[in-house]
């Protein structure tokens, strides 16, 4: 049967049937990029919540403490980056805000709630050290790197 086809027909169809593989090739590999971008966004959001939450509960800690104790220092261990994003820490009067310095769309804040302080204070991610000062007689909470 081969020998009845001449030699273009067999070339093109070769071409063609290499060129339909490149393209399926370019399709999932895209597809399979989109999906990954999607994933990495919403982990970066809920790690986001996560650090949050866990500023919360320093804070809480350090009202607590400060029941007993004039003035409280409570340190904390935070990752450099957070899904490849640097970030911001910011604690204005009630709210802790985190967010990234290079997305400005992945934000995440909570409100706190039954403290009895005034919170400030903004740290950058560089350092990964922190550290929140509490001082029961001025009533007021600070976050530092």
């Amino acid at each position: 049967m081969i020998r009845n086809r001449k030699g273009t027909h067999i070339v093109v169809e070769q071409v063609f049937l290499a060129l339909m593989g490149v393209i399926i090739v370019v399709i999932v590999f895209s597809v399979f990029q989109g999906l990954k971008e999607n994933t990495s966004e919403h982990v970066a959001e809920e790690q986001f919540l996560s650090v949050a939450t866990y500023v919360q509960s320093a804070i809480i800690q350090a009202y607590e403490t400060g029941n007993y104790a004039n003035s409280v220092r409570v340190q904390m261990e935070l990752p450099a980056e957070i899904a490849e994003h640097p970030y911001t820490i910011t604690l204005s009067n009630k709210l802790i805000t985190v967010e990234a310095t290079d997305d400005a769309s992945l934000t995440q804040s909570l409100q706190i709630y039954n403290i009895n302080a005034y919170l400030n204070g903004k740290a950058y991610s560089e350092s990964g050290r922190y550290y929140l000062f509490y001082n029961k007689t001025a009533g007021e909470m600070t976050f530092v790197t």
